[in-house]
C-alpha cells in the first residue's frame, strides 16, 4: 500500500527520468555537489570548479546534511549513476519509509484495520503542504521527516526483552535512527524539536506495559545519542550557526487549518494572515474544549494528549512570534506537524469511534483522502523548472570533454548549477549567481543557450545539440574607452556578474560583486597603467554606499557616494597585477551593502549598487 501511494504522488516527476527538477530552489546541486566531493576528493573537486560556487561547495560538503550525502553515495556507487540524477530515487526511497512508518505505526500502536489506518496516514500525510517540499526538491528536509516517523515507529511498536541486551539494543537502534534525522536537517529537528520530544513521550505512553522498558530505554538511547553525535558537533554547530543567523527566510503564507487534513487547495492564502490566525485559534479552543469535556471520563489520556497539544502550540509560537507567521520556518514546522502528528491524531481519533461513528468517520475520510492526493498531484504537475535530455546529454559530449576550461553563462540558476556538474571539461566556471556569488569568466570557450547564440557578443559558435552551443566573445579592447550605454550595446560584453540591462545613461549593478573584463592592447600590458572610471553609486542622503575598486582581486581604492551625481575617478593600475593575467584585467566594483529605491519610498524595486557611465585606460 505504501508502494503504491508512494509511487502515485511522485508520478508526476518519475516521468522526467533521472534529472534534476524543483519547483523554485536550486538545494539539490548542491546536495549532488557534496556527493561528488566525497567519492572523488576536494583537491579534485576544487580544480574542476575553482569559482565561488566551488568554494561554496566544498564549504557544505563538510558541514551540511551529511546523511543526506551518504545516501546519495550509496545509491551513485550502487546503481553507477551520477549522484547529480539520483534525485527522483532518494525521494521514492524516503517517501516510502515515511508512509511504510507511519502506516505499521499507527496500526499497531492503535489497532486499526489496513485500510482504515491507510486513510488516516496518507491523507495528511501525502498531502499538499508536506508534498510541496518534495516537489521543491527539499531533499534534506524529506530525509529528516521520513526518519523522524521511523524513529516513532520504533518506538510505538519496537518489542524488546527487558534484559540489559534487549534495552540496549533497542536503545542503539533508535539512537542511530534519530542521529540519522539529525543529519539529515539539523535545524529542522532541533526546530520542532519541542513538538517531537511530546510526540515520543505521547506514543510511549501509549504502550504502558513497556513503559518502564521504554524510560530506561530512553536513558540509554540519549546517551547513545551524545556519543554518536560527537564526531558530527562541529558539523551541527556550524549547520546551525549557518541557518540561525536571525534573519527571516522567504515569506510563505500561512496555511490555514484545513492543510492539516490535505483540503488546502494552494500554498498561496486564500484567506488574511489575520483571518488564518483567527481559524486556528478557534481551532484550539474546539480542540482544547473536546479534550476537557473528555476528561471528565479518561482523565489520564486527556491529560497526556492535551501535553502533545500545548508542546506543538508552544513550538510553533515561538517560531512565529520570533520570525512571522508568514516566514518560510513556519511552513516547514507545519510540514513537519501535517506529515507526522496529523497521522498519529487522526489514527488515535478514529481508533476511540466505535460502531456506526467509527464507519461515517472512514466514510467521511476517503473523499478527503482522495480530494487531497489529488491536489498534491495538481501541485506536482504543475514543476516547470526540469533539466531537459539535451542538457543531461552535455555529460558525454566529447567536444566538451576536450576543452580545458569552460565558462557556463546559461543565464539560469538551476541550469547552471546543474551544467556545471555535469560538464566533463577539465574545469567549469559559473558566471551567474547561484547561492554562491558570481565569479569572473576564465580563458575559455562559454557554454550558451543556441537560442541566444546570434547576440552580437558571441562569436565562433559551435552548435553542441539543440539547445546549447560553445562559443567565444572576443574581450580586447578596440577603443581605449568603454561607454556602458544603451547606444553601445557590444559593451554588454565586458560585464559580467550581476548588472541590470544597459540604459541611455549607463547600467546599474545589481549585487555586491560587479565586474568588468576586458584584454589590455599589448602597448599597455607590460607597464603600469591608468584606469578612469566615470559613475556612481545608489546611495541616500541619510545612507551612504561605498564601492571598493579591486583589480585582479587587489584592492585599489575607495570611493564613498552620499546622494550625489556621477564622479570620475582614476586607480593607477601595477604591471605585477596583470602580467600573471597575460593582460587579462578583471575590476570588481564592491559594494559594501545592497539597497534598494524601494527602501526611500520609489517604486523601483531593484538592488541597485554602482551604476557604471564609461571606463577608459591608458598610460
Amino acid at each position: 500500500m505504501a508502494a503504491v501511494a508512494v509511487a502515485l504522488v511522485m508520478y508526476p516527476v518519475t516521468k522526467f527520468g533521472l534529472t534534476y527538477w524543483t519547483n523554485g530552489t536550486a538545494d539539490f546541486p548542491n546536495y549532488a555537489s557534496s556527493a561528488k566531493i566525497w567519492m572523488t576528493s576536494a583537491a579534485a573537486f576544487a580544480e574542476k570548479h575553482p569559482d565561488a560556487f566551488g568554494d561554496l561547495q566544498l564549504h557544505r560538503a563538510s558541514f551540511e546534511k551529511p546523511m543526506v550525502t551518504a545516501l546519495l553515495v550509496a545509491m551513485s556507487q550502487l546503481s553507477d549513476t551520477p549522484p547529480y540524477q539520483l534525485l527522483t530515487p532518494a525521494f521514492l526511497f524516503y517517501l516510502f519509509i515515511l508512509a511504510t512508518s507511519l502506516l505499521v505505526l499507527c496500526s499497531r500502536l492503535f489497532g486499526l484495520g489496513l485500510f482504515t489506518t491507510t486513510i488516516t496516514v496518507l491523507t495528511p500525510a501525502l498531502s499538499l503542504v508536506p508534498m510541496s517540499r518534495v516537489y521543491d526538491a527539499q531533499l534534506g528536509q524529506a530525509a529528516a521527516v521520513s526518519l523522524l516517523a521511523c524513529t516513532f515507529a520504533i518506538v510505538g511498536t519496537a518489542v524488546f526483552k527487558r534484559s540489559a541486551w534487549g534495552i540496549f539494543a533497542f536503545a542503539l537502534v533508535t539512537a542511530v535512527v534519530s542521529v540519522a534525522a539529525l543529519g539529515s536537517n539539523f535545524t529542522l529537528v532541533i526546530g520542532s524539536g519541542i513538538a517531537l520530544a511530546a510526540l515520543v513521550v505521547w506514543a510511549a505512553l501509549h504502550r504502558a506495559h513497556y513503559f518502564t522498558r521504554l524510560t530506561k530505554a530512553a536513558a540509554v538511547c540519549a546517551l547513545l545519542i551524545g556519543a554518536i553525535c560527537l564526531p558530527l558537533l562541529s558539523w551541527f554547530k556550524v549547520s546551525f550557526a549557518a541557518q540561525t543567523t536571525g534573519v527571516p527566510g522567504f515569506n510563505i503564507p500561512l496555511a490555514s487549518p484545513l492543510a492539516i487534513v490535505g483540503q488546502q487547495i494552494s500554498l498561496a492564502s486564500v484567506s488574511e494572515q489575520s483571518q488564518t490566525l483567527l481559524s486556528w485559534s478557534v481551532l484550539l479552543v474546539i480542540v482544547s474544549a473536546v479534550l476537557w469535556i473528555r476528561a471528565a471520563y479518561v482523565r489520564r489520556a486527556s491529560m497526556l494528549d492535551f501535553f502533545v497539544l500545548a508542546a506543538a502550540t508552544a513550538n510553533i509560537l515561538i517560531i512565529g512570534l520570533k520570525l512571522g507567521w508568514s516566514n518560510y520556518s513556519v511552513h516547514k514546522y507545519l510540514a513537519v506537524v501535517i506529515a507526522v502528528l496529523m497521522p498519529l491524531v487522526l489514527s488515535y481519533a478514529t481508533s476511540k469511534l466505535r460502531g456506526r461513528a467509527r464507519i461515517a468517520a472512514i466514510f467521511t475520510f476517503v473523499p478527503l483522502l482522495i480530494s487531497s492526493l489529488w491536489i498534491s498531484l495538481q501541485h506536482g504537475s504543475s514543476v516547470q523548472i526540469v533539466m531537459s535530455p539535451d542538457l543531461v546529454s552535455l555529460q558525454n559530449h566529447p567536444k566538451l570533454a576536450e576543452q580545458d576550461f569552460v565558462n557556463i553563462d546559461l543565464k539560469n540558476l538551476h541550469e547552471d548549477s546543474f551544467a556545471a556538474l555535469l560538464s566533463p571539461s577539465r574545469s567549469a566556471t559559473i558566471l551567474r549567481s547561484t547561492y554562491a556569488r558570481p565569479t569572473p569568466p576564465n580563458t575559455g570557450l562559454f557554454l550558451i543557450r543556441s537560442d541566444k547564440a546570434d547576440a552580437d557578443i558571441y562569436s565562433n559558435t559551435v552548435k553542441l545539440n539543440d539547445t546549447y552551443s560553445l562559443a567565444s566573445i572576443d574581450l580586447s579592447l578596440t577603443d581605449t574607452k568603454i561607454e556602458f550605454n544603451s547606444k553601445h550595446p557590444a559593451s554588454r560584453r565586458f560585464l559580467f556578474g550581476n548588472w541590470h540591462p544597459l540604459e541611455e545613461w549607463g547600467t546599474w549593478s545589481g549585487r555586491k560583486n560587479n565586474y568588468v573584463v576586458f584584454d589590455l592592447p599589448p602597448e599597455l600590458q607590460s607597464r603600469d597603467f591608468n584606469m578612469t572610471v566615470t559613475g556612481y553609486a545608489f546611495s541616500h542622503v541619510t545612507t551612504p554606499q561605498e564601492i571598493e575598486v579591486l583589480v585582479n582581486d587587489s584592492p585599489l581604492g575607495v570611493q564613498t557616494y552620499q546622494n550625489e551625481g556621477a564622479r570620475t575617478f582614476t586607480v593607477s593600475v601595477p604591471r605585477q597585477l596583470t602580467e600573471a593575467s597575460n593582460g587579462r584585467v578583471t575590476v570588481n566594483f564592491k559594494s559594501k551593502r545592497l539597497m534598494s529605491p524601494s527602501e526611500f519610498g520609489y517604486a523601483d524595486k531593484r538592488f541597485l549598487t554602482f551604476g557604471l557611465i564609461s571606463l577608459q585606460v591608458g598610460p
